[in-house]
């Protein structure tokens, strides 16, 4: 699987369905500072939801127009990256990302 190190003992690595229920507790714990932000995380408030999400972004992945990562500190998830547009023959993507409060003001 792709890991991406980013010091400070933080990972970048892929988001996968089968990783829902700690994504959904993530979400619930970041809640607070990325729900105005990111439309999905208003969404996503039980397993289903965040199944549907994370597999969303897996078929998204399959066909090269769009991913999603997560962001580890010590092994758990405390924010993530997501290219929401990935336009591989036009050269356009765009990139969002957020962070829980563990996750913050560590400069990644």
């Amino acid at each position: 699987m792709f890991t991406k190190p980013l010091g400070d003992h933080a990972q970048l690595r892929p988001l996968e369905p089968w990783q829902a229920p700690e994504f959904l507790a993530h979400i619930d714990r970041a809640r607070p500072l990325v729900d105005p932000w990111i439309p999905w995380a208003s969404l996503t408030t039980d397993l289903a939801s965040a199944r549907a999400t994370l597999q969303r972004y897996a078929d998204l992945s399959s066909s090269d127009s769009g991913r999603i990562y997560g962001i580890r500190l010590d092994g758990v998830l405390v924010g993530g990256v997501m290219f929401t547009r990935f336009d591989t023959s036009s050269g356009v993507c765009e990139i969002g990302c957020w962070l829980e409060e563990a996750g913050q003001g560590r400069g990644w």
